[in-house]
């Protein structure tokens, strides 16, 4: 029986963490990028109304700039993704 290849259940569902997380990331920055971007061609003071998704707080929040929050925001999906990452890692090898 050859086992050079063989993975264990473990690995796989890091595998999959990876994966979903990589998607994550790249939607999430992504859409920064992209909202950051729309709001460059606006004059400055203007409010921008952002959506939030149905959320208990009201169908939008109203924002004069997003220059701060939008590099806050990038700085906790980091730190976010970094806790995660090392969540998922301990699991592997704790599961291993």
């Amino acid at each position: 029986m050859d086992l050079s290849e063989a993975i264990s259940e473990p690995f796989v569902q890091l595998i999959d963490f990876h994966n979903a997380f990589n998607r994550g990331i790249k939607v999430s920055f992504g859409a920064l990028i992209f909202l950051a971007d729309q709001t460059k061609s606006y004059e400055p003071g203007t409010i921008v109304a952002v959506p939030t998704g149905n959320e208990p707080w009201g169908a939008v929040t109203r924002w004069r700039d997003l220059s701060g929050p939008l590099k806050e925001t990038s700085i906790f999906i980091s730190e976010m993704g970094i806790t995660r990452a090392a969540a998922a890692f301990e699991n592997y090898l704790i599961d291993a």
